[in-house]
């Protein structure tokens, strides 16, 4: 995931997900790239709960060669007007990566839930 480490997104969301199922946990990691504010907090938080974080800024040339080799995007991207694009989804895509998504009203227009990833809602989904 790539990600400003603002309240805009929730990773509070992957914790959870990670923390209800040990199988996730024990076969998954989380790299997640970009600075921010919440960064620390989460960084943690990741750690406390035993779950593998790897943080890193990436050069522009190099963005596209991480996700392509990533098994799966991470976007909890979320809109405040509900009319914008996550544009990392849009970078994911063309790396050829399947993405899961937070879902929200026009998340369809890009990303058709079964298709190309998965939209959610909660982190029991």
């Amino acid at each position: 995931s790539s990600t400003s480490w603002t309240r805009d997104e929730d990773f509070d969301l992957v914790l959870d997900a990670f923390k209800s199922s040990s199988k996730v946990q024990e076969r998954w990691g989380l790299i997640v790239t970009g600075k921010g504010p919440l960064k620390g907090h989460y960084i943690r938080r990741f750690k406390e709960e035993g779950i593998a974080l790897a943080t890193a800024w990436v050069a522009p040339a190099d963005y596209p060669l991480l996700l392509s080799v990533a098994n799966l995007g991470l976007s909890l991207h979320t809109s405040s007007s509900k009319l914008d694009l996550p544009m990392k989804v849009v970078d994911m895509l063309g790396a050829g990566t399947p993405v899961a998504s937070l879902d929200y009203p026009c998340l369809a227009e890009l990303l058709e839930n079964g298709k190309a990833g998965w939209t959610f809602n909660t982190s029991k989904d």
